[in-house]
């Protein structure tokens, strides 16, 4: 299984993060015409909890960070156009303009609601955890860390949401002692950088790659064909 993730969607991308929806749609289509399957961010959980799973098939998992609303615009339609279903890893902090962060890398600053959440989850999209306010987690003490993981939790359970049992790391960044907090409160949870296949060993420290704009599908095969090895 690979997890490819993704953040702003725009027709006019402004850093090499951000994504066109005809590159995101082609995306998709290569993938699925390549012979893959897409599948679900909680296809993980088997790989990780079934003592012997079957690694057989090529699939691959898409999750959208930080929970613009271009992913309501954008990604939703493609879940029902090609009967998939992505993820999403939204920030509360975000969701609430009073609390919202000032520092993320896109220049939307339009984010979707709790109501849009529920479409989301209504049309087979899943929910990850990714912090209260998208922070670099492994800066933070032991104590502030842990009221940033709970007061996630808490506000999804406000929103009348079922709270997240996965995890995405802010910037993908983690270290033991994060690792550690996101396991009491988490079944798994996805990195960036050196992270690994999702297994028994590296539940929580599952390897995502970003796209950018210089990734093609080709590149991104062979970065994913790389981390098997």
């Amino acid at each position: 299984m690979h997890v490819v993730a993704f953040h702003h969607i725009t027709p006019q991308p402004q850093n090499q993060f951000d994504v066109t929806p005809s590159a995101l749609e082609a995306f998709v289509r290569a993938v699925l015409d390549g012979g893959c399957r897409i599948v679900p961010p909680s296809n993980a959980l088997r790989l990780v909890e079934d003592d012997r799973p079957d690694r057989s098939e090529d699939t691959v998992a898409l999750i959208f960070d930080d929970g613009y609303h271009s992913t309501m615009a954008y990604a939703l339609p493609l879940m029902s156009r090609y009967g998939v279903g992505f993820g999403m890893a939204p920030v509360p902090g975000a969701m609430r303009a009073a609390e919202r962060p000032t520092y993320f890398a896109h220049d939307s600053t339009e984010f979707v609601t709790p109501e849009q959440l529920a479409t989301w989850l209504d049309a087979g999209g899943e929910l990850l955890g990714h912090s209260y306010s998208h922070v670099a987690m492994h800066a933070l003490s032991t104590s502030t860390l842990e009221f940033e993981l709970d007061r996630e939790l808490a506000a999804y359970r406000e929103f009348g949401l079922t709270p997240p049992t996965m995890f995405v790391y802010p910037f993908g960044a983690t270290d033991d002692r994060v690792t550690r907090a996101v396991g009491k409160r988490y079944r798994l949870a996805f990195a960036t950088g050196d992270g690994r296949p999702a297994s028994p060993r590296y539940r929580f420290d599952i390897h995502r790659i970003t796209y950018r704009t210089h990734k093609t599908e080709q590149l991104l095969r062979l970065e994913w064909a790389a981390l098997e090895r």
